[in-house]
């Protein structure tokens, strides 16, 4: 009886001591407001995610226009940095908007929403606001902005080039003052491209590229709560 009890002890002090097997971490979210960036790419070059889309295959995001080309990466809430995907599609006619086709999806999950003045906003359509309506540029690395929707189908020339089809806005906004999206509610309007100004003691004017040509275009729908 004295062995056997020896016995079990002996084994399961074996049990306690084997490691517990780790758990692979959960995906980070991916989508509006992710900073994305090339690594090889020129200077600074990054862009940030206004909407995250599929084709029903795979997923895109479709970003600011400051990404042109290449892998692009971001970093992930451990510390690191990880590949998002690969540029697959710039803004041409509307020369404002670059689509991500995202290949990595272990450490990457599109989410449908996003992150303004630290509340969580799901995004769930995009109906098109009408000129005069509210519109809203909101992000989690800018502060967010309200205004109107003043005047469509509107052309402005901008540091990366001119575009063309866009909705002109009320917002006061810098020239490369991306941020992530605009926002009507919780209606996905458009890819943020700037304005004039930084300085907002006034009403300003700013631009964005509306998101429904680009779905349509190139066959992609929004992921949405």
């Amino acid at each position: 009886m004295r062995r056997i009890i020896t016995i079990l002890t002996a084994l399961l002090i074996c049990l306690l001591s084997v490691p517990a097997l780790a758990q692979a971490a959960a995906p980070d979210p991916l989508g509006s407001g992710t900073v994305l960036f090339n690594p090889l790419g020129p200077t600074n070059r990054q862009c940030t995610a206004a909407f995250a889309t599929t084709d029903g295959k795979a997923g895109y995001l479709v970003t600011g226009p400051t990404c042109t080309s290449g892998d692009l990466y971001a970093s992930t809430s451990s510390g690191g940095m990880a590949l998002v995907g690969t540029v697959t599609k710039t803004g041409l006619p509307y020369n404002g908007f670059s689509i991500v086709e995202v290949t990595n999806t272990t450490d990457w999950e599109l989410v449908p929403w996003v992150v303004a003045d630290g509340t969580k906003i799901d995004i769930t359509g995009s109906e098109e606001t009408k000129i005069g309506g509210d519109v809203c540029r909101v992000g989690p690395t800018v502060l967010t902005r309200c205004g109107t929707v003043d005047a469509k189908n509107e052309t402005a020339t901008f540091p990366w080039g001119t575009g063309t089809g866009l909705t002109r806005t009320s917002i006061c906004t810098g020239p490369q003052n991306l941020g992530a999206a605009h926002l009507t509610k919780d209606q996905a309007q458009g890819v943020p491209l700037g304005g004039a100004s930084d300085i907002c003691t006034t009403p300003g004017a700013s631009y964005f590229v509306p998101i429904n040509p680009i779905l349509d275009t190139f066959g992609l729908q929004l992921i949405t709560s």
